[in-house]
Protein backbone atom coordinates (compact mmCIF):
# COMPACT_ATOMS: atom_id res chain seq x y z
CA UNK A 1 0.00 0.00 0.00
CA UNK A 2 1.45 3.75 -1.03
CA UNK A 3 1.38 6.06 1.30
CA UNK A 4 -0.49 9.94 0.88
CA UNK A 5 1.27 12.17 -1.05
CA UNK A 6 2.19 15.77 0.12
CA UNK A 7 2.49 18.57 -1.95
CA UNK A 8 4.23 21.80 -0.77
CA UNK A 9 2.43 24.90 -0.63
CA UNK A 10 5.17 26.09 -3.57
CA UNK A 11 3.89 23.35 -5.98
CA UNK A 12 0.48 24.18 -4.92
CA UNK A 13 0.61 28.02 -6.15
CA UNK A 14 2.57 26.84 -8.92
CA UNK A 15 0.35 24.85 -10.24
CA UNK A 16 -2.23 27.07 -9.50
CA UNK A 17 -0.81 29.85 -11.42
CA UNK A 18 -0.28 27.69 -14.47
CA UNK A 19 -3.52 26.99 -14.35
CA UNK A 20 -4.52 30.23 -14.40
CA UNK A 21 -2.32 31.59 -16.87
CA UNK A 22 -4.67 29.55 -19.42
CA UNK A 23 -1.81 28.21 -21.96
CA UNK A 24 -2.43 24.76 -21.19
CA UNK A 25 -5.47 22.43 -20.59
CA UNK A 26 -6.26 21.10 -16.84
CA UNK A 27 -5.44 18.02 -18.39
CA UNK A 28 -2.11 18.43 -19.80
CA UNK A 29 -1.32 20.13 -16.49
CA UNK A 30 -2.01 17.23 -14.03
CA UNK A 31 -0.37 15.47 -16.58
CA UNK A 32 2.66 17.09 -16.41
CA UNK A 33 2.59 17.19 -12.46
CA UNK A 34 1.11 13.63 -12.25
CA UNK A 35 -1.87 14.59 -10.34
CA UNK A 36 -4.89 13.63 -10.80
CA UNK A 37 -6.99 16.38 -12.68
CA UNK A 38 -9.63 17.33 -10.09
CA UNK A 39 -6.71 18.81 -7.78
CA UNK A 40 -5.60 20.87 -10.59
CA UNK A 41 -8.71 22.54 -11.73
CA UNK A 42 -9.59 23.16 -7.40
CA UNK A 43 -6.13 24.71 -7.48
CA UNK A 44 -6.98 27.29 -10.35
CA UNK A 45 -9.84 28.23 -8.04
CA UNK A 46 -9.11 31.98 -7.87
CA UNK A 47 -10.65 32.66 -4.32
CA UNK A 48 -7.93 30.28 -2.79
CA UNK A 49 -5.38 32.36 -4.53
CA UNK A 50 -6.97 35.64 -3.00
CA UNK A 51 -6.92 34.24 0.28
CA UNK A 52 -3.70 32.72 -0.05
CA UNK A 53 -1.24 34.49 -2.40
CA UNK A 54 1.88 33.10 -3.18
CA UNK A 55 3.27 34.44 -0.61
CA UNK A 56 1.56 32.80 2.20
CA UNK A 57 1.97 28.91 1.40
CA UNK A 58 -0.94 27.40 3.40
CA UNK A 59 -3.89 24.76 2.44
CA UNK A 60 -6.91 26.79 1.01
CA UNK A 61 -9.65 26.71 3.76
CA UNK A 62 -12.07 25.88 0.44
CA UNK A 63 -10.91 22.56 -0.29
CA UNK A 64 -8.25 22.91 -2.63
CA UNK A 65 -5.15 20.15 -1.69
CA UNK A 66 -6.32 18.99 1.72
Amino acid sequence: MSTRRRFSGDFKVKVALEALRGDKTIQEIATRHKIHPNLAETASDSQCLRNHPPSSPRYCPHGAWR
